[in-house]
């Protein structure tokens, strides 16, 4: 079965354009597009997601959009996680001899970035 939905969320600060669509298929394929201000919920909403759809190939759109008033999340940084990973990052560079820019690349991987409505 294929289906599709779609539905818009409007508070005072935010406003969000969802939209799902599913073809039918034997095994799962999920696939997400988000907004950054919302990337730190992105496992959340696949496991919720998840949870409540069993199979089939799922296409899951998620639009911020701006309103004039709206508040602008300030990103904040996950100090704690960020050291973890860069220290497991060197480590790995150090054993392997390849280069990167740990720092750049840290600051792209989960929950290192999270942000916070003032």
């Amino acid at each position: 079965m294929t289906g599709f939905g779609s539905a818009s969320l409007v508070e005072a600060h935010h406003s969000y354009r969802i939209e799902v669509r599913s073809i039918n298929s034997k095994s799962s394929d999920f696939s997400f597009r988000i907004p950054r201000t919302i990337l730190d919920k992105e496992l959340e909403i696949k496991t919720h997601t998840q949870k409540i759809l069993d199979r089939g190939k799922v296409s899951l759109v998620i639009e911020n959009q701006n309103q004039e008033n709206a508040v602008k999340p300030k990103l904040k940084i996950n100090k704690a996680m960020l050291e973890a990973y860069c220290k497991d990052i060197a480590e790995a560079t150090a054993q392997t001899g390849l280069q990167t820019d740990i720092l750049k690349f840290a600051l792209g991987l989960p929950e290192v970035m999270q942000s916070e409505v003032s």
